[in-house]
């Protein structure tokens, strides 16, 4: 009876020290992997590599976006050039127009003549052509008859003999450098794409004297 009782307390010895030494093992691999700090060099490259596929695809999109809005913002201003000479070229008073500096609206004025024939001093924004906002990116400068104006804010009018003087509008922002000129007896403005230009620009060889280079025998 006392061989069984021993044997017994054998096999549970041995299961006790068994699970004992499984549970320390789990215990070890646990705090090894608590143990590790950082990334690993592939880690790095694979997440460089998704953020620059990124860039790549948000970056061209953002720049389009920009280059399409100054377009339109040029296109717009060219616009109210152009119903500024015909409301002055059909209208029975003044016409003019308005950049404030406070709220960055180019606007057309118009001034319309009383019955009696008499001129208004009254002015109100002219419906032919809706205002144009310029953002705060595009940097206006504005000429009149080769004259300067003031960035805060101008005003540009049509003379009462039915002369207009020539208007020059400068815009210049990021990817944009355009001049809108209207000639003084003009209708229609006309716009020079600065930026488009330098890079459509031919650089043509200079002249060779054939007969000081000794090729004056050559057929060409």
């Amino acid at each position: 009876m006392s061989q069984r009782t021993s044997s017994a307390t054998k096999v549970e010895s041995r299961h006790s020290l068994s699970a004992a030494q499984s549970v320390k093992g789990r215990l070890e691999l646990q705090s090894s992997g608590c143990t590790r700090h950082g990334f690993s060099l592939v880690e790095v490259i694979i997440v460089i590599v998704i953020l620059s596929l990124f860039a790549g695809l948000i970056i061209p999109r953002v720049a389009g976006i920009s280059r399409g809005t100054n377009q339109l913002t040029v296109m717009q201003a060219e616009d109210l050039l152009a119903a500024f000479a015909y409301r002055d070229s059909i209208a029975s008073g003044k016409t003019a127009l308005e950049f404030n500096g406070d709220s960055r609206l180019l606007m057309l004025m118009s001034n319309v003549s009383e019955s009696s024939g008499a001129e208004s001093n009254t002015w109100s924004v002219d419906t032919l052509a809706p205002a144009v906002y310029l953002p705060e990116s595009i940097e206006i400068s504005a000429f009149r008859d080769g004259s300067l104006l003031p960035n805060s804010g101008w005003w540009i009018e049509s003379s009462s003999d039915g002369t207009r003087p020539k208007v020059e509008l400068n815009l210049e922002g990021t990817e944009l450098d355009s001049s809108i000129t209207l000639p003084r007896w003009s209708q229609s403005p006309y716009t020079t794409d600065r930026i488009q230009d330098s890079f459509s620009r031919v650089v043509l060889p200079e002249e060779i004297d054939l007969d000081s280079s000794g090729q004056e025998r050559i057929r060409w």
